[in-house]
């Protein structure tokens, strides 16, 4: 009888999924809506940069963001050099853009950094293997950062690791860049924000 009961509770452990003496891995995944038609563009052609989803995971490596822009376009949009997505975030109450530039006369590049609102905007910090693609086969826009990565950019300017963190104020947005890159400088040139997904009030990504 002892030897039912005990085959038993390890059957429903491991249908449970749980191993005994394991750790589980640390996990985080979040996803929201946007609502259609809700960008503010002076311009042509807004479709093109509607947010109408976005998913944010962390599997303890790697922060990945996925954002549904069914209306991508093939080149630039009308008005516009090309497009910039950003995953927006706040971590030790500073503001901080994983984000992915696109321009017609210059490569595709990611970069991560700081939010300084003046007099440079924004401080480009080192993430060596941050990641981003504008996929419009898939009508999806990918950014991606290894943990250890951020990290290090966090602490490169005196803030903490991740571990045991949550971020707050999550964003997704598209921007409509007007100019290109400034050569030699942190500048990304000249973008008008067309639509924001904020993920909501007291909503957070836990580490």
């Amino acid at each position: 009888m002892k030897n039912r009961v005990l085959r038993a509770v390890l059957l429903g452990a491991a249908i449970g999924g749980l191993v005994l003496g394991a750790t589980p891995a640390k996990a985080a995944s979040l996803a929201w809506e946007d609502p259609k038609d809700d960008g503010v563009d002076n311009f042509q052609q807004p479709d093109a940069f509607e947010i109408t989803g976005v998913k944010v995971s962390n599997d303890g490596g790697t922060v990945k963001v996925e954002i549904d822009v069914p209306g991508l376009v093939a080149g630039a949009p009308t008005a516009s050099t090309g497009y910039t997505f950003r995953f927006e975030f706040f971590h030790a109450e500073r503001e901080f853009r994983l984000q992915i530039n696109e321009h017609v006369l210059a490569a595709p590049k990611a970069n991560f950094g700081m939010y300084n609102a003046s007099p440079i905007p924004t401080t480009i910090l080192p993430c060596e293997k941050c990641e981003g693609k504008i996929d419009r086969a898939a009508k999806k826009v990918f950014l991606s950062a290894p943990v250890a990565d951020l990290d290090k950019a966090f602490q490169s300017v005196g803030l903490p690791a991740t571990a045991g963190k949550e971020w707050s104020s999550l964003i997704g947005a598209a921007l409509r860049p007007l100019t290109l890159p400034v050569t030699g400088t942190p500048s990304d040139g000249v973008r008008w924000e067309v639509d924001a997904a904020p993920a909501g009030e007291g909503v957070t990504l836990k580490f």
